[in-house]
Formats: C-alpha cells, sequence, structure tokens
C-alpha cells in the first residue's frame, strides 16, 4: 500500500510541474530572443534563458556574461552543463543580492536530468526562476513580459484556458482519487492489524499444538519403553519363579549366589575404585609428562646458563691468575730495582774512593781511567776469554730465551686447555649429579604413586608407569657409570695442571735467574778487581 501511495504522490508530483512548464514555455516566448525557445532541447543549451535574462535586468546580466555563455553547443552536454551551471549560480546570486531574497526553501532544479534526459520538470523549475526575476525586477513595469497572458488562463474561450480547465479537472479528479485511496489505506491498515491480530493468535495456537504434539509423541515413546519393560518384567518374574522354585530346594546355592552376590557388589566397587584411579593415573601421567617436558626444557636452560656461568668463572679466575702474575712480576722488579740501587751505591763509593786517592795525588796525571784500570790489570787471555764468554752467555741466553718463550706459551695452551676441560668436566659433573637427584626423586614419587594405588604387579594399566620406571633407572645407572668415570679422570687432569704450574714457574725462575747470574758474576768481577787496587792505593 505505501508503494502505491508513493507512487500516485510522485504522479501527482510529475503532473504539477508538468502543467508549470507548460505554462511558463509561452511566457519565455514573449521576450523574442534570437535563440529558438520551442522545444525542450533549445532550452537545455541555455542560451535562450541567458538572452531573456539579458532582457530582464541589462544591469546584472550584462554583456559579458551573456559573452560567456555558448549558443553552438550541439549536443555536448558538458557544454549545456556549463551554460546551465552559469545561468543558474547568476539567477540565486540575482535572488540573494539584487531582490535581497532567500530562495532556500525553493528546491532548486537538478542540473544533470535536465541536460541528460531533457527532464521536463526540472526544466519547469528552472523557468519558474527566471519568470520570477522578470515578474520582481525593477524594471517588470517595462519588460517586455505579457503580464495580461496570465489572465488567459481564467477565459475558457481561449486555448490555454480550456488547457487550464481540463487540467484543473484532472487535479480534482486526481485529488479524489488520492482521497479515495487514503480511505482504502486506513481501511486495508485496520484489516491489516486485524490479520496481524489473528497471525499471533494462530501463532500462539500452533506453538501450543506443537508442544502439545512434542509431549505426545514423548509420552508414546515412554509408552513404547514401559510396554517393552513390561514385556522383559514378565519375562523376568517368570524367570525368577522358575529359579524360585530351584531355590527351594537347593539352600546351598541360594547361599552361594548371596555370597557371590556381595563378591560382584564387591568387585563392582573395587572396578569403580579401580577406574577411578586409572582416569585420575592417565591425568596424572599426562601432566607428569607436561611436567617433565617443562623441567627438560628448564635443565636444557640451567644447563645452558650453568656453562655459561662456568665459562665468565673460568675466565675470571684467568683473569684472576694473570692478575696474580702481574703482581709478582711487580714485586719482582721492585727487588731487583732495590738490588740495582744497592749495586749503584756501592759503585758510587767506589767511584768516590777513587776519586779521593786521585785529589791526593797518589796517582800520576797521565794513568789510564778508573773504568779502564780493571780491564788493563787482567792478563790478556783473561780478557779475551772474559770477552768471548760474555759473547757465548748472551747467545746462549738468547737462544733459550727463545726456547722457553715458546716453551712457556705451549705450556700455557695446555694449562687453559686442562683448565677448560677441569671445568667442563665439573659442569657435566654437577649437571649429571642434579640429574641423577632428579631421577632419583622421580623413582621414588613413582614407587610412591604404585603403593599408593595399591596395583597389582599383573595389573596391565601400570604397565607404561613400570617401564618408565626401568628406563629411569637404566639412564640413573648410565649417568653414575659417567660420573664414576669423570671422577677416575679427575685426578690426572688434576697432577697434569700441577705439573703444568710447577714447568712454567721453573722456566720463569731459571730465565730469570741466568740473568741475574750473568749480572751478578760481571759485578762481582769488577768488586775483586778494583777492590785491591783501591787497597793499595790507600
Amino acid at each position: 500500500m505505501q508503494q502505491i501511495y508513493i507512487y500516485i504522490y510522485i504522479y501527482i508530483y510529475i503532473y504539477i510541474y508538468t502543467f508549470v512548464f507548460y505554462l511558463y514555455v509561452p511566457q519565455l516566448q514573449t521576450f523574442k530572443t534570437a535563440a529558438p525557445c520551442k522545444t525542450v532541447e533549445d532550452l537545455t543549451s541555455g542560451a535562450a534563458m541567458s538572452q531573456a535574462l539579458h532582457q530582464i535586468d541589462p544591469s546584472w546580466f550584462n554583456e559579458s556574461w551573456l559573452a560567456r555563455i555558448k549558443e553552438d553547443v550541439g549536443d555536448n552536454v558538458r557544454l549545456k552543463m556549463n551554460n546551465l551551471k552559469k545561468i543558474l549560480q547568476m539567477i540565486v546570486d540575482y535572488y540573494n543580492e539584487v531582490l535581497a531574497q532567500q530562495i532556500t526553501d525553493f528546491p532548486l532544479p537538478d542540473l544533470m536530468r535536465v541536460v541528460e534526459q531533457s527532464d521536463q520538470v526540472e526544466l519547469g523549475r528552472l523557468l519558474q526562476l527566471i519568470l520570477g526575476c522578470a515578474v520582481k525586477c525593477d524594471r517588470k513595469q517595462g519588460s517586455y513580459l505579457d503580464t495580461s497572458q496570465l489572465d488567459t488562463f481564467d477565459d475558457p474561450s481561449t486555448p490555454s484556458g480550456r488547457k487550464h480547465s481540463q487540467l484543473q479537472l484532472q487535479l480534482e479528479q486526481l485529488q479524489e482519487e488520492t482521497f479515495r485511496l487514503e480511505a482504502a489505506k486506513d481501511d486495508y491498515r485496520i484489516h491489516c492489524e486485524e490479520l496481524e491480530k489473528q497471525l499471533v493468535e494462530l501463532q500462539h495456537r500452533n506453538d501450543e499444538l506443537t508442544s502439545l504434539a512434542e509431549e505426545s509423541r514423548s509420552l508414546k515413546d515412554e509408552l513404547d519403553i514401559l510396554r517393552s519393560c513390561s514385556d522383559r518384567a514378565v519375562k523376568l518374574e517368570a524367570s525368577v519363579e522358575t529359579y524360585r522354585k530351584k531355590l527351594e530346594d537347593l539352600s546351598d546355592l541360594r547361599r552361594q549366589v548371596k555370597v557371590l552376590e556381595e563378591k560382584n557388589m564387591t568387585y563392582m566397587h573395587n572396578t569403580v575404585s579401580l577406574e577411578e584411579e586409572l582416569r585420575k593415573a592417565n591425568a596424572a601421567r599426562a601432566q607428569l609428562e607436561t611436567y617433565k617436558r617443562q623441567g627438560q626444557e628448564l635443565h636444557r636452560k640451567l644447563s645452558d646458563e650453568s656453562r655459561r656461568a662456568d665459562n665468565l668463572a673460568f675466565e675470571m679466575k684467568k683473569f684472576q691468575e694473570k692478575y696474580d702474575t702481574l703482581l709478582k712480576e711487580k714485586e719482582r722488579i721492585s727487588i731487583e730495582r732495590d738490588t740495582l740501587r744497592e749495586i749503584n751505591e756501592e759503585l758510587r763509593c767506589t767511584q768516590a774512593q777513587q776519586a779521593q786517592l786521585l785529589q791526593a795525588g797518589k796517582y800520576q796525571t797521565g794513568s789510564p781511567s778508573h773504568d779502564n784500570l780493571a780491564a788493563e790489570m787482567l792478563p790478556i787471555e783473561y780478557r779475551e776469554k772474559f770477552i768471548r764468554l760474555q759473547h757465548e752467555n748472551k747467545m746462549l741466553q738468547l737462544q733459550q730465551e727463545e726456547s722457553e718463550n715458546e716453551r712457556i706459551t705451549e705450556l700455557q695452551e695446555l694449562l687453559e686447555e686442562s683448565r677448560r676441560g677441569r671445568s667442563q668436566l665439573d659442569t657435566e659433573n654437577r649437571l649429571n649429579r642434579e640429574r641423577i637427584s632428579e631421577l632419583q626423586q622421580q623413582v621414588e614419587d613413582l614407587q610412591k604413586a604404585l603403593q599408593t594405588q595399591g596395583a597389582k604387579p599383573e595389573d596391565v594399566s601400570l604397565n607404561p608407569a613400570s617401564a618408565e620406571i626401568q628406563s629411569l633407572k637404566v639412564q640413573l645407572s648410565e649417568k653414575e657409570k659417567k660420573i664414576i668415570a669423570l671422577e677416575v679422570e679427575l685426578p690426572s687432569l688434576l697432577c697434569f695442571t700441577c705439573y703444568l704450574h710447577l714447568a712454567y714457574s721453573e722456566l720463569l725462575s731459571h730465565s730469570k735467574l741466568n740473568y741475574f747470574c750473568c749480572f751478578f758474576l760481571f759485578s762481582l768481577m769488577s768488586v775483586l778487581i778494583l777492590s785491591p787496587l783501591c787497597s793499595a792505593g790507600m
């Protein structure tokens, strides 16, 4: 019904604006424009309307604006659209600025429909705006608009009057049809409301019948079940009666049946409890697997972190040993410095004594210096032998230093390798011990679980747990063997590490001893040679 009313309103709307179009086209023709304005296609170009607006108010719709309206547009939709946009914009500005009137309530024409579809309704709106400008402008007394033709619609003798009368008659008929349709719409609405009420009642009734049908089906099913139960009960009663007759003669069998029933109940309770325990055991097994995976992951992370910590500890220990070595070297250098200072003081004392002897005049003016005195006092063969021994000592020292440096480097590398291996073995040993303790704890937990469950050895449901215990025991034995092997290997590594420490310290002490021996022998020879000379001079 609503669609019918919408169609009627649209029809009346189109009819009224078509009437407006045919009303204002003859009025536009009174302007006698240069452009044709007889058909709708002539008006869609916009040339005739722009010329009429120029005649209505030349000061607003001036020559420059009129020159922008293109006349030879043909079928070009874009040019037509451009002309109509300029005309509509100028008309709206004319109403707002010149006539001081707002046309917001008036529906503006759809220019796209005018250009593309030649819509007479939208074109009638545009013509209505143009003729409104002609009627309301300042030049309406002297305009070219023949307003007297508007009165011809009231004269039934003219064609336009007859057309107007026909249109009014059609309008009245349409209004009567509209009133009739509105009354029918009210009747249909009332009828629809009644039908909706009936529909709601029928739906409720349908729901009730559906529930009753479902209830009847359920009752029928229950009746069938009860019938089958009744038949079965009859059969069972017959069987019971037969067995009763037999049991009356066999009291022993009755007692046995009673005992068996009690055992059966006990077995049923045991079965239910065992099933419950089996379900709990399965859940615990799944949870145990989850915990085991989590424990393995955490154990792996712990192993990585332990190895990392051991490596850092090993590096720290190595740096500490280097630091201790540097401290010892510093102490050794300090001792050497003190020794050299003492020797230097003794030489200074000797030089001071020689200077005093020279000042006292004990030696002649041209005598050799004190530095060359020791060398001149020695025999020639001793001096040559001393120089040759000194040179050989230097060469041997260089060779020994090179070989000792190489040996020291090798021993340091072996020492670091042994320390690294020892730290890794310690780490693995500690991790294996932790793993063994975890496995022992798991074995104890599983044994406790088996004891609490009270399972029999032949119970099939506990075979996976027994297999798991066996595998854990095998792993435990393997870890213990590996720990024993590592403990056996550890003393040999410790002995080798001690040997490397001793060899390294001996090499260092030996190289230092050679250097100090040469220096000390040379100093001692100088003192032994110079001391008799000094005593003789005194």
